[in-house]
């Protein structure tokens, strides 16, 4: 029995690896969507600083969209395995003979959520810093 738990142990460990590269990936992507639209929306940053926005308030708009997508993953994410669960369990347990139960988030996962949000938030700063230097002229000058 100690020979199958430290088996599973290994797996659950292997599996957390692969989570953890794709969050990597996944927010590796994201910083590339952010830094690509922020491109695209040099004029409505630039129409936003002409209204009154200071920069500083750009920053907090580009970090709270990356806080937003982060916590729209990890609630989809969440969510889709609470419904694989529910719609599964009864065939796993018939196929396998491992019974699936319906359980809240442990304290640990919801750490290992509060973390992913952080690092969300994190590589949002980089636009945000980026949006931050820009002027008023670099978004209102037709580019060639």
């Amino acid at each position: 029995m100690q020979e199958l738990w430290q088996v599973l142990s290994i797996a659950e460990k292997s599996l957390l690896i692969v989570s953890a590269c794709v969050i990597f990936a996944s927010l590796t992507g994201m910083l590339g969507i952010l830094l690509t639209s922020l491109n695209e929306r040099r004029r409505e940053l630039a129409i936003l600083r002409a209204v009154g926005a200071g920069p500083l308030r750009i920053m907090a708009l580009l970090l709270s969209e990356s806080v937003f997508l982060t916590l729209l993953a990890s609630v989809l994410g969440v969510g889709m395995m609470y419904l694989l669960v529910f719609c599964f369990q009864d065939w796993i347990a018939l196929e396998y003979g491992v019974f699936l139960t319906l359980n809240g988030l442990t304290p640990d996962q919801f750490r290992l959520l509060l973390w992913i949000q952080l690092a969300g938030l994190i590589t949002g700063l980089i636009p945000a810093i980026k949006a931050y230097y820009y002027t008023l002229i670099d978004g209102l000058t037709p580019k060639i």
